[in-house]
């Protein structure tokens, strides 16, 4: 891909919004912005396969991507979205052990392909990029192990709502006390995180959406009420 193809102003923004990134001296945000690789991937391309040995992470610029890993039945899970200014595939790029997920793109997404080894040397010098990552994946096991338990152990509206309220924390746009989730997700999509059929997802958000807890618009999801979603999350 040209990089010409690709606004150059959105690279910049999307290393200032990483928090990882953000932590970087100004040469080293210019080694790292003259070294990326611009890429667009469509709705639904494999970015990377499971096993996969890549020289490269990557940081989402526009668009989201999906990471997941394939069950013993061929389903597949969602466990991380990333959206603008997130870094994904790090943890697998440092140790060069191969990614330990599937990477697709959600939407149409404009990503960075950040070499390791223009990146390696950054973070094998950086106290303060090494206790970052410490704490990213720390803060990430927690969030997996937490949503996982829900997901698990939960009745299937409690999955959903549960689902909902962790992209609505991440993803979410408040507004007149309303929160819309500005990710669009397909019932497919909701039925692979929550660990359920597409049926009975469509069940579960029609009859919130009759009640008017939530609404869909172009496949974005409001909730109208989060409240009545942390009820259900309780019961």
């Amino acid at each position: 891909m040209d990089k010409a193809a690709i606004d150059p102003v959105g690279l910049t923004q999307a290393v200032a919004r990483s928090s990882l990134l953000a932590s970087l001296t100004q040469a080293q945000k210019e080694t790292l912005l003259g070294a990326c690789r611009l890429k667009r991937a469509q709705k639904g391309e494999v970015i990377w396969l499971v096993g996969s040995h890549v020289d490269f992470f990557g940081l989402v610029i526009e668009g989201f991507v999906k990471m997941v890993r394939g069950t013993s039945k061929g389903a597949e899970v969602i466990l991380e979205i990333f959206g603008p200014g997130q870094i994904f595939g790090l943890f697998g790029s440092i140790e060069g052990l191969g990614c330990p997920l599937t990477a697709i793109a959600i939407t149409n997404a404009t990503y960075a392909q950040v070499p390791k080894e223009t990146f390696r040397p950054i973070y094998e010098g950086s106290h303060t990029i090494k206790d970052e990552l410490l704490r990213r994946a720390l803060t990430r096991l927690h969030s997996t192990t937490h949503l996982m338990t829900a997901l698990t152990k939960g009745r299937i509206e409690q999955r959903v709502a549960v689902l909902l309220k962790v992209l609505a924390s991440s993803y979410g746009v408040e507004a007149n006390g309303h929160m819309t989730i500005e990710i669009p997700l397909t019932r497919q999509d909701l039925a692979d995180m929550a660990g359920t059929t597409v049926e009975t997802t469509i069940r579960v958000m029609s009859r919130w959406q009759k009640s008017g807890v939530i609404r869909t618009d172009h496949h974005l999801i409001t909730l109208l009420k989060p409240s009545r979603i942390d009820e259900v999350i309780d019961t």
